[in-house]
This record gives structure tokens, C-alpha cells and sequence, in this order.
């Protein structure tokens, strides 16, 4: 065991630390994000190898408020602002978790069901809908870089526009994805086909109600 550390710093001049949160774990926090109405939670990775966890803390309190494991695979974790939404990524996985009714941590896939694409999602970002403006936006979005190297499945097909097709049904459904998306393809290095860097568009990103 190890002890996962994150500090939280007020945004002043002088960048004064705020609260320290730490606890006993299996590895380390390797980043970290705010989420719930006025950024009541901070929602942490855990990294220990092959097994990674969330950690969402009320920080402010200096109190966990829930856990998940979330697989090996994960690398990236960001959050929804004013919603207790979290979104993560990595090797072949993108979900995005939610405090249920039963108080508990849920998945939902937003990957579509083409089992054979062998993607390594390297960043996201979450845009919120914009309800001003002069172009105002209904629906939340999420923007996904994903690096695809064929010599991980060398009969993957190529990467269409289309891929979120309909709503996921939750932790383990494989057919689930969300609803109206795109997709941009290029390429990079060792070949046309070799790599392809690819940014996936993902609309109706949001926190299911429970």
C-alpha cells in the first residue's frame, strides 16, 4: 500500500494551497478533475498498474463520497462541470460514470458496437451546451482523440463518419454508444494505414437522470 495525495490550490496570486486529500491505496493519483454544482466534488484516478480506481472526494470536507474500479485500461480522467458526471478513457474504453439512485457509481459505453476497431484514446474533452449566445448549442459534447495503430488488429476496418449511432444502455452493453457523432481521420508516420490519428465527436454527452 501507498499513499494517494492530491492538493487543491486557490487561484490567487500567490497559488496558496487549500486542502491536501490523501488515503491509503494500491497506487498514486495520476490526475484529477472537479465536478458537482459549484465544484462541490473532485473526482481523482487512481493508478495502481493494472488496476485503476475513482475516487470522488466532497474536498472541501475532506471526505470521500464514492469509489469505482474502472479496469486496467484507463489513463485519463475529466469531469462534467455542475453535474457528478465523470468521463474516462484510455486503451479501447471511453465511459462515463454517474452517481446513481442507488448511490453507487454506474458506467455508461459510449463506444459503438464495432468490437474489432482497437483504438488507444489518448485525451477528451468535455464542451457543455451553450444556452446564450448567438449560437446556442441543446446538447453537451464530447471531443475524443483516439490514436489508431492497425498492427494492433491488422483487419480493422477503416474509421467512418457515423460512429455514435444510438443511446448505451449502460455498464456492459457493449452495443451502447451516443446518439449523433462524427468522425475525422488522418495519418502519421510508418505508412498511410500504419497510424491514424483520429478525432471522434460524440453529441448528447450528458448525465442520465436518475
Amino acid at each position: 500500500m501507498t499513499t494517494a495525495q492530491v492538493s487543491v490550490f486557490g487561484t490567487g496570486k500567490n497559488l496558496t494551497r487549500v486542502k491536501t486529500l490523501s488515503i491509503e491505496a494500491k497506487g498514486e493519483y495520476v490526475c484529477s478533475a472537479f465536478c458537482g454544482e459549484n465544484s462541490k466534488y473532485l473526482a481523482c484516478l487512481m493508478d495502481a498498474g493494472e488496476e485503476k480506481e475513482i475516487h470522488m472526494w466532497q474536498w472541501e470536507k475532506e471526505k470521500m463520497f464514492k469509489t469505482a474500479s474502472c479496469g486496467g485500461k484507463v489513463t485519463k480522467l475529466s469531469a462534467s462541470p455542475n453535474h457528478t458526471m465523470v468521463l474516462t478513457s484510455g486503451v479501447s474504453t471511453l465511459k462515463s460514470w454517474y452517481v446513481a439512485a442507488d448511490a453507487t457509481l454506474k458506467a455508461e459505453n459510449l463506444l459503438p458496437p464495432v468490437k474489432e476497431l482497437e483504438h488507444m484514446f489518448l485525451d477528451h474533452l468535455y464542451i457543455p451546451a451553450v444556452t446564450t449566445g448567438a449560437n446556442p448549442t441543446s446538447e453537451h459534447r464530447l471531443l475524443v482523440i483516439g490514436d489508431h495503430d492497425v498492427s494492433l488488429n491488422p483487419n480493422t476496418p477503416g474509421v467512418t463518419p457515423g460512429m455514435g449511432a444510438s443511446r448505451g444502455a449502460g455498464a456492459g452493453d457493449d452495443g451502447g454508444s451516443v446518439g449523433g457523432g462524427s468522425v475525422l481521420s488522418g495519418s502519421q508516420g510508418g505508412g498511410a494505414d500504419r497510424n491514424r490519428q483520429t478525432l471522434f465527436v460524440f453529441d448528447g454527452v450528458d448525465q442520465p437522470k436518475v
